[in-house]
């Protein structure tokens, strides 16, 4: 459907300014609600199956590089709308003695070159006294440079859990990247080698120590295993 509509543009040129769509919060050329379908299905789905899906279920033929334009568009207006926002922490039926603060990152191929950038994910997680988890915060970054927004978005989740938890203890997981480790050592009490991490170099340990020895390597892991969560619940192990 075509609108007619008034733009205006000064003198000297530039930018042309359109008081229709500045006031109907259209983005990009698409329409709030549309705006919304396709950062939603693009947060789900890879580019070409959101192709794929409004065309064959909405009668809509859209350029892959228009749906990513619009849900990179639509992630910055949230992404600078963010720290504005401030969420209820929930009431939790439990007294939170353990906050566990843990991040990693993942290699993913990017689509406008041949290389591979690192995408950031982060949680925290609430544990009572008996150390069964009440509540878990979960945080993802788009690949970037530095990670510098995901580590203030970070360190803005742990300074508001310790505002509402401030006695309780603060760990921090991870594998052994030293990028993770600058990072939680200010915020966190206590640093440690996340299991899979931990048990992965340790089969290839034991593998490594019983070659021409199948089946060693396995009791060893269980070991492992029953070693770290001892230690996690306070037992001798």
């Amino acid at each position: 459907m075509r609108v007619e509509r008034y733009v205006y543009q000064s003198a000297r040129g530039g930018r042309i300014y359109c008081p229709l769509e500045h006031q109907a919060r259209v983005i990009r050329g698409a329409t709030p609600r549309f705006a919304r379908q396709l950062s939603h299905k693009y947060a789900q789905l890879n580019v070409r199956a959101v192709q794929s899906d409004l065309e064959e279920n909405h009668g809509r033929q859209v350029a892959t590089s228009y749906i990513q334009n619009v849900a990179e568009w639509v992630g910055n207006i949230a992404a600078a709308k963010e720290e504005d926002w401030e969420y209820e922490m929930p009431k939790l039926s439990v007294p939170i003695a353990t906050v566990v603060v843990s991040l990693d990152g993942a290699m993913i191929p990017m689509a406008d070159s041949e290389g591979y950038r690192e995408a950031m994910v982060g949680t925290l997680s609430f544990y009572d006294p008996e150390g069964e988890r009440a509540h878990t915060i979960y945080l993802a970054a788009a690949p970037e440079y530095g990670k510098g927004e995901f580590y203030q978005r970070m360190t803005r989740e742990v300074d508001r859990a310790k505002r509402h938890y401030p006695e309780a203890r603060y760990l921090g997981i991870a594998d052994g990247a030293a990028s993770n480790w600058s990072f939680l050592e200010p915020h966190t009490e206590r640093q440690l080698i996340d299991f899979f991490h931990l048990s992965e170099v340790t089969i290839q340990d034991s593998a490594a120590a019983s070659v021409g020895c199948p089946g060693r390597s396995r009791p060893r892991h269980r070991r492992c295993r029953r070693t770290v969560c001892a230690r996690w619940r306070g037992r001798s192990g």
